[in-house]
């Protein structure tokens, strides 16, 4: 049904909104299993040059199958995926997204799990608590400048690898741990700022 290259894309802050994207391998098991997922009654909506079935319950969300490609999610997270498609706006298409992915195959050999996030909003709000309050020279940054500037940070990127003694996992990110942990550290009203 489901081939090798299987991709989880979190479509919110949260984590909350999920997309299962994959490689097709048995097309016409796998609709056949869609079918059956979403139910008597679900439907079809043309969204670019790509079709979506949709359930009639929510619960059961909705998939496309376009490509040797498939997406699993509730209707919306397909929706936006499919719509992201069509106007050629894919994290693929993003600096941000494509150059962390050479971290994850460096050796030449691919990563069995890559896991990539988006951070820009922990980078801002980090950069935001450890800035001096008053700024040090007359031209200092404003919050638009910031914003430019964290909007160009690549996404940060985990590799986990099977190991002969265990796992390992490395990231890349533009802060790390470090603003994780001070963003926890710091009085909740100056972390959100």
């Amino acid at each position: 049904m489901v081939g090798p290259e299987v991709a989880t894309a979190r479509l919110d802050p949260e984590g909350e909104e999920l997309a299962f994207v994959a490689s097709v391998r048995d097309e016409k098991t796998l609709r056949s299993l869609i079918d059956k997922r979403l139910g008597e009654g679900s439907h079809t909506e043309r969204v670019g040059d790509a079709e979506m079935r949709v359930s009639r319950d929510a619960e059961r969300g909705a998939a496309s199958v376009f490509e040797n490609r498939v997406i699993l999610g509730s209707e919306d997270a397909v929706r936006r995926c499919l719509e992201a498609r069509a106007t050629g706006k894919t994290l693929a298409s993003t600096d941000a997204f494509k150059n962390p992915l050479g971290f994850a195959t460096q050796g030449g050999s691919q990563s069995p799990i890559v896991s990539l996030t988006d951070d820009r909003e922990q980078a801002r709000r980090f950069v935001s608590l450890a800035a001096p309050r008053r700024a040090a020279t007359p031209d200092a940054p404003d919050a638009a400048t910031l914003a430019r500037a964290v909007a160009t940070l690549p996404f940060s990127v985990s590799v986990t690898r099977i190991a002969t003694d265990g796992v390992e996992r490395k990231t890349l990110s533009p802060f790390g741990q470090f603003a994780v942990i001070a963003l926890q550290l710091a009085p909740d009203a100056e972390a959100g700022r």
